[in-house]
């Protein structure tokens, strides 16, 4: 298998055009590198590869028919790719991750990069360096956000949008995160969607998309658990009683009536529930 992909490390590559990306070579791919994280398009057309090469995590883009490589991209200036994953056909959306000084754990500060597989239209969409310049046109744009980025849901029925939650940068990192729809192609966002009513959320969606639950961490270190009410967009807390010292929400049924949950709630040990939440 590793044979294989050093072969096709030989063929030619289309480099992301983004000022913090090296200049990459075709070999550069093909020597001590390990290989992590695949993805396939949607359409089961072309197949992304994390890959780490001299310590530093890269992507290559394969055409499945032909194994053709379409696509690389490399950060410079300590960053690298972190977590991928196709939004639609084309587009690819990704962490940005670094080293911190002595540490070998990759941090990541919740900046999103999004491309397309052939490697045209980067843009860093999330983050402190998503920001542009807006003098002189109406046309919305991407805001520079000081804040750190997680993708809920990736919207498969939005071709342009994923939903993330935004928390602004914080001592404790305990500052209220905020939903918002994310163009992956502009780097624009919505209108805030909802606002988190408890630090450290974790937001969570339904089968159709839909924004249905928080799970948070309160300041005396207890879970709290809302559903959202999206009539008047606030939020119901779950009684303190259903909510275990180990509550983690797995996903909701194809009606939305019932999720699955991990939880130790009344029990000494974990286990797997069924609750309505309607």
């Amino acid at each position: 298998m590793k044979t294989t992909f050093i072969r096709l490390f030989t063929a030619a590559v289309v480099i992301f055009s983004f000022s913090a990306f090296a200049q990459l070579k075709p070999a550069d791919f093909a020597l001590n590198a390990t290989y992590h994280d695949v993805e396939v398009s949607p359409d089961g057309k072309h197949l992304a590869v994390v890959l780490t090469q001299d310590g530093d995590r890269k992507m290559v883009v394969f055409e499945v028919a032909t194994f053709k490589m379409v696509g690389a991209a490399a950060f410079t200036g300590g960053n690298q790719v972190g977590a991928i994953q196709w939004v639609n056909d084309e587009r690819i959306v990704m962490s940005v991750v670094r080293k911190r000084g002595w540490s070998e754990r990759l941090q990541n500060n919740g900046e999103l990069y999004a491309v397309n597989y052939d490697g045209k239209r980067g843009k860093m969409v999330y983050g402190h360096r998503a920001g542009e310049m807006t003098t002189g046109s109406k046309l919305k744009k991407a805001k520079s956000v000081r804040g750190r980025a997680q993708i809920i849901d990736y919207l498969p029925e939005d071709k342009k949008h994923v939903l993330i939650s935004s928390t602004p940068w914080a001592e404790g990192g305990d500052s209220l995160s905020k939903v918002y729809k994310l163009n992956v192609y502009s780097g624009t966002l919505s209108n805030s969607i909802a606002r988190s009513p408890v630090p450290y959320a974790r937001f969570v969606t339904d089968q159709k998309s839909n924004l249905r639950m928080v799970v948070g961490t309160a300041d005396d270190n207890t879970y709290k658990a809302y559903r959202f009410n999206e009539e008047d967009d606030s939020w119901t807390p779950f009684p303190d009683e259903l909510v275990g010292t180990d509550f983690q929400p797995l996903g909701f049924s194809k009606s939305g009536k019932w999720l699955y949950l991990l939880n130790n709630s009344k029990e000494d040990k974990q286990g797997l529930h069924k609750l309505n939440i309607e």
